[in-house]
């Protein structure tokens, strides 16, 4: 019996470790993607800052709030030894690409509606992150208002 209940509290041990390792590397990927997104909406809010008509305050407001993002995404990377991240997303990389040969109505339609997407799918990824346990889930759950303003605001540019 002794035996019996040794194995069980071993295994219930092991399967909780187990538990904790994958939830542990979510959220390391999850910080990385949030780290690229965050450098992504940075890249690109600078160009409708720039370039833009209708889009050049939502630009400048998705660089400001992004940049602050980051920092406080790269505080909780770096306590779990995630390293920085600089890159952006490809996608963002590919949209970059198309809207540098857009200008005035044109581009300002082809950022607002990539906008759009890209934060319904973002809200469904920090959606899943608010229910990790820590810094993490704190920090996605903190981070869901600014991501909805985001998109409200882009479906507003959009018509």
């Amino acid at each position: 019996m002794k035996n019996l209940i040794l194995t069980s509290v071993a295994a219930l041990t092991l399967a909780g470790a187990a538990a904790h390792a994958e939830t542990s590397d979510k959220a390391r990927h999850f910080l990385k993607d949030a780290q690229q997104g965050d450098n992504s909406e940075v890249m690109l809010g600078k160009l409708a800052a720039a370039q833009g008509e209708a889009t050049k305050a939502y630009g400048q407001m998705l660089v400001d709030d992004h940049s602050m993002h980051l920092q406080k995404v790269q505080k909780v990377a770096a306590s779990m030894n995630v390293p920085k991240d600089a890159e952006a997303m490809p996608a963002a990389e590919k949209e970059r690409d198309k809207l540098m040969k857009l200008h005035g109505a044109k581009f300002d339609q082809e950022f607002a509606k990539y906008m759009a997407k890209d934060h319904k799918k973002d809200i469904g990824e920090y959606e899943k992150a608010a229910k990790m346990p820590g810094d993490v889930g704190k920090l996605a759950q903190d981070t869901l208002p600014t991501l909805h303003k985001h998109l409200d605001e882009a479906q507003k540019l959009g018509g």
